[in-house]
């Protein structure tokens, strides 16, 4: 009879044993890797347009309806203290182009979701005006039409300019048409998430046309613009891409952090190149051309 083979059974058991140990250390690299897909944000929304404009908007003009309501001047005088100092870029756009003196005096200017500015200013004559400025479905809420001046409004929208309505006591007064030029670091910082896996979805409350000129001027896939949406449709957007799988980061200003409820990450607005702070955050650098 011979002897077992003790050399041969040892190296055996060395050998299993090392063939376990690298098994295991691959299933633990594997569980890292697919939890560091998982954890990985694969969607950046953006709240607000103006993320890709330079955010200093200019009023190019403001048309009158012509129904025997106030005139273009006299719109312009009370959006301009309507405007009063309030932060908005829209405000500041209408008190720059406003530079005679103010036929009205202060205004209470509150801004939320229904509105771009509404309030209410004295007038020259002592008369207490409402004055609401803001997009169609604004209007609609307050029981206004805005159909009269519905398609006057696409074509100013469809060459790239931003337009709101104008009420006045209740009723549709005009169209307030502002530039706001392209943010010049937006494209780059698209193209750099996109090479990093990270799908761009815009979801404003502006409307289509405006929108989507955004879009394709930053290189934003029109499938991925959401126009019309208020907070509740942001959240409701949410909800659908994480159930689809995806991660979100969602950027927003200050003061709008709730729309992005649901969000993985919230990253707060910055106050010049947001969209490039957004993507070196998420690990993106973007490349711009000197």
């Amino acid at each position: 009879m011979r002897a077992p083979m003790h050399g041969f059974d040892a190296s055996s058991t060395l050998l299993a044993g090392l063939l376990l140990t690298a098994l295991l250390l691959a299933g633990v690299a594997a569980a890292r890797a697919w939890r560091a897909r998982r954890s990985t944000v694969d969607v950046l929304l953006i709240g607000q347009r103006s993320v890709l404009t330079r955010g200093r908007a200019t009023l190019r003009a403001i048309e009158a309806a012509q129904d025997g309501g106030p005139n273009a001047p006299t719109l312009s005088a009370l959006l301009a203290a309507l405007a009063g100092d309030d932060p908005h870029p829209l405000a500041r756009a209408l008190r720059a182009a406003h530079r005679a003196d103010p036929i009205v005096g202060n205004g209470r200017r509150p801004r939320a979701e229904d509105a771009d500015l509404a309030g209410t200013v004295i007038d020259a004559a002592g008369r207490a005006r409402s004055v609401r400025l803001g997009g169609e479905h604004h209007l609609v809420d307050e029981g206004i039409d805005p159909g009269p001046l519905a398609r006057r409004a696409e074509l100013l929208r469809r060459d790239g300019a931003s337009v709101r309505f104008i009420a006045v006591d209740d009723r549709l007064a005009g169209l307030a048409i502002f530039d706001d030029p392209a943010a010049p670091d937006a494209p780059a910082a698209v193209a750099a998430l996109a090479a990093r896996g990270v799908r761009i979805v815009l979801a404003t409350r502006d409307g289509g046309a405006t929108a989507h000129v955004a879009a394709r001027r930053a290189g934003i896939d029109p499938a991925d613009v959401y126009a019309g949406c208020r907070a509740d449709d942001k959240r409701a957007l949410i909800v659908q891409l994480r159930s689809a799988g995806h991660r979100i980061a969602a950027l927003v200003d200050a003061g709008d952090a709730a729309h992005a409820d649901g969000a993985d990450r919230v990253l707060i607005r910055a106050p010049r190149d947001a969209l490039t702070h957004a993507a070196r955050s998420l690990g993106a650098v973007p490349v711009v051309d000197p």
